[in-house]
């Protein structure tokens, strides 16, 4: 008798395991399809969040790219070369790059909310500093300005890490749609910075100019004060920190993507008016425009990539790098292909090619942040944390600054060496190299079971 009863009660409790089991299992199907690309969905409280804060972050790389038509005339005057101008502009990502993976770390520690703010009043800050250093002595004006432009980096770091961590956790945009949103607003942040810059110079000069700007992200602290929510972060806060994230297996290999491809992008971006100017005698204002026709480009591509990479991130990385390492082999034209050309070069072909190049050049940017949440995440990280996107935002940061650092330094290099077409043709093989290795990865990580999505660790956790 009292084995029958317990059979019965074993079974019982099967079934009752089997149902959680489908329960759970139910619950994980319905939180994937959640974090898929559902197209632009949002609440008004949400849309009113993401305007603040881009704001902010719009108004943040503002202060830094106004001052690129205007800084150069001052120091000029005073007669500081071009390699103290370099290092002044380089000292922002400088300090980009030793906050960015800091503030990752910290951001989950404190609130997104006063990281956002203590950036936003750096960035204020180092405008007016900017603007005040007009009138200091000319031996001190190199000094002061590279101190500034390094308090900037710092603020732009904060305000980027925190602002998307907080919109990633804050509002219901999918991963793909807020990338996409943050990219396009602060490409058209940079364009307005530049032209106000020149617009606000002829009509009240070099330092009122810095004093608006700095106000105007005063005003917009304000604002954050008062409107941004105050979210802390409910898991635990000692979780895993920057060294844990970059020891799990992929997680270097996409720093060394994001690197690589703000280097590559840095180092054409510096030598492309050059060898236009010299080896075509194109003007400085053509140069231009065909820039804002492939900058255009760029944002035209970016809503269909933040469609794609919720579900094709690798193969988006992939095929962008493979296209690129192709396209950059016909830039120059690559003297590797003199049987072809003959040595000729053709303006039209180069602005082509760069404009094509920036329809792949969105995928690369966006996609590995995206993968490398998903690795974080399927590899122990709390999903949907602030500490999480902070880290991830930090590491991303982190690897552009270094690329942005080295990128005009090095690339300026080999282009004085070697020339345009060998820089391309160098950097084409190198993206193939950083291709092949992906792909090697991807059939080594399939071989040995290992998730590179959440969805993955769940469906192996479950197998087990």
């Amino acid at each position: 008798m009292n084995a029958r009863y317990q059979k019965h009660d074993s079974s019982q409790e099967s079934s009752l395991l089997i149902e959680k089991s489908e329960n759970t299992i139910k619950k994980l199907k319905e939180f994937s399809a959640s974090q898929e690309y559902s197209g632009f969905g949002w609440r008004w409280k949400d849309l009113g969040l993401l305007i603040v804060v881009l704001l902010l972050q719009g108004g943040a790389v503002c202060v830094e790219s106004f001052l690129y038509p205007l800084l150069p005339e001052v120091a000029l005057k005073i007669g500081l070369t071009q390699t103290y101008i370099g290092v002044v502009f380089s000292a922002y990502e400088v300090g980009r790059f030793l906050t960015s993976a800091a503030v990752g770390s910290l951001v989950s520690k404190t609130t997104p909310k006063i990281m956002l703010i203590l950036g936003g009043a750096l960035s204020s800050v180092s405008s007016f500093l900017i603007g005040l250093f007009y009138y200091v002595d000319d031996g001190l004006f190199f000094s002061l300005n590279v101190m500034a432009r390094l308090i900037s980096g710092c603020g732009m770091s904060m305000v980027t890490v925190s602002g998307l961590s907080l919109l990633l956790k804050a509002t219901e945009f999918q991963t793909g749609t807020v990338l996409v949103i943050v990219e396009g607003i602060l490409g058209c942040a940079y364009s307005f910075g530049v032209a106000a810059g020149i617009f606000l110079n002829d009509l009240v000069g070099y330092s009122f100019t810095c004093y608006i700007f700095g106000g105007f992200m005063g005003v917009l602290m304000i604002i954050q004060i008062a409107v941004v929510p105050n979210i802390e972060e409910t898991g635990n806060k000692s979780s895993k920190g920057f060294f844990q994230l970059m020891k799990v297996p992929g997680q270097v290999l996409l720093f060394f993507h994001c690197f690589t491809n703000t280097l590559c992008m840095t180092s054409r971006l510096v030598s492309l008016p050059s060898f236009l100017m010299t080896t075509f005698g194109v003007s400085s204002s053509d140069i231009g425009s065909f820039l804002g026709v492939a900058n255009f480009i760029y944002l035209l591509f970016s809503p269909l990539c933040g469609f794609l990479i919720n579900k094709l991130t690798y193969t988006l990385i992939l095929i962008a790098w493979l296209i690129q390492s192709l396209l950059l082999l016909f830039m120059g034209p690559s003297p590797l292909l003199d049987f072809i050309f003959h040595g000729k070069k053709y303006y039209l072909g180069t602005v082509i090619t760069w404009c094509t190049i920036q329809l792949s050049q969105v995928c690369v940017f966006l996609a590995p942040f995206k993968a490398s949440l998903n690795l974080a995440e399927a590899t122990g990280y709390e999903r949907d944390s602030v500490h999480t996107y902070g880290m991830i935002a930090g590491m991303v940061n982190c690897a552009q600054g270094l690329g942005s650092i080295a990128g005009p330094v090095g690339g300026g290099a080999i282009y004085e060496v070697l020339g345009f077409p060998w820089l391309v043709t160098i950097f084409g093989f190198l993206q193939f190299s950083l291709a092949t290795v992906t792909i090697i990865y991807l059939i080594t990580m399939r071989l040995a079971n290992k998730p590179l999505t959440p969805e993955q660790a769940d469906e192996i956790r479950f197998r087990k």
